[in-house]
């Protein structure tokens, strides 16, 4: 057996689940929304029951995730007390920054609570500011206010760079940010970045973990991967794709197991991570990435040579789209 872990992220010490459920893909593909193709509501809703049922608390939505943030409020209201919901504030549906207006803020979050079907966020997160504007002040203002209120329990930031974490300032410090973090996405580890969110106490959740299932062994298997049309990762570049390939098969060889694994066992081994926010679509990869977190860390040798691979550039912004770097 296993016990599902669980922490307190924020400044408001909400418990959640180390695993967070990433709804991206339970969307399905949208006109704005290309994730890993069509989804059914019956099955999203099926899935997050059995997240919820297998000890996952947390549920990170968005508008921009196709019709996720509506499923996710369908599908917990007789359950909304024992859940946490993180959504985005200041995005549009194409993934466009909204500037900050206080008619418009208040828009936004009156839909998300409609479609969360909730008289409150448990997490409202400022989408990819540019963390020194002036915008993205005057957005962190209305959050502090929207908690004092009560909309919201807390706030925080999501981040298409880990870098703009060296812009925060006491004008727009948040103790929750989400951003990008892998076996091959090291760009959190600059010792600068991690001074600030050690000094600030900032609760890291991590995306990307698996790189948009990238990071399986059904990845290593196949060598020639097709994905469909509707699927966001038919536009990788071969280049890159078999880049990865090569230090996947490198770091396998340090590890000796899935390389699904070692990607959850790696970033659960930094402990300014507060929560990993995977995207799991059936009941064996519920429990197969909650046994992860409960068997035997990384030995601090391996850790060492997975950094050692990474001297290698594998992390390549060249060579994908936008959207995959979390711009």
């Amino acid at each position: 057996m296993f016990k599902t872990q669980y922490t307190k992220i924020g400044w408001a010490k909400i418990k959640v689940s180390k695993i967070s459920l990433g709804t991206w893909g339970l969307g399905g593909s949208t006109t704005n929304n290309l994730s890993y193709g069509f989804y059914s509501k019956k099955r999203a809703k099926k899935t997050i029951l059995e997240a919820n049922k297998n000890g996952i608390n947390f549920f990170d939505t968005s508008l921009t995730y196709g019709n996720a943030e509506k499923i996710v409020g369908e599908t917990i209201k007789k359950i909304r007390q024992n859940i946490v919901i993180a959504s985005k504030l200041g995005v549009a549906r194409d993934y466009s920054r909204i500037p900050f207006d206080q008619k418009s803020a208040d828009k936004q979050v009156f839909r998300i609570l409609k479609s969360i079907k909730s008289d409150y966020v448990d997490i409202l997160q400022l989408y990819n500011p540019k963390v020194n504007s002036e915008d993205c002040t005057k957005y962190i203002n209305y959050l502090k206010k929207l908690k004092k209120k009560g909309v919201i329990r807390e706030y925080g930031m999501t981040l298409g760079s880990p870098d703009e974490i060296l812009n925060l300032d006491k004008n727009n410090m948040t103790s929750v940010i989400q951003c990008n973090f892998n076996l091959l996405d090291l760009r959190i580890l600059n010792p600068k970045i991690l001074k600030i969110i050690k000094k600030n106490n900032i609760s890291i959740l991590a995306r990307t973990i698996l790189n948009f299932g990238i990071f399986t062994e059904n990845f290593l298997i196949k060598k020639d991967q097709i994905f469909k049309k509707r699927d966001h990762r038919n536009g990788l570049a071969k280049q890159q794709l078999n880049l990865w390939r090569e230090a996947l098969l490198k770091i396998k060889k340090i590890c000796n197991e899935d390389i699904e694994n070692t990607a959850i066992k790696f970033v659960n081994s930094y402990k300014f991570v507060s929560s990993l926010i995977i995207g799991i679509q059936n009941k064996s990869e519920f429990k197969k990435n909650l046994k992860i977190l409960n068997q035997k860390a990384l030995k601090k040798n391996q850790i060492k040579n997975i950094l050692l691979v990474n001297k290698k550039n594998y992390f390549n912004k060249n060579l994908k789209p936008k959207n995959l770097l979390g711009n």
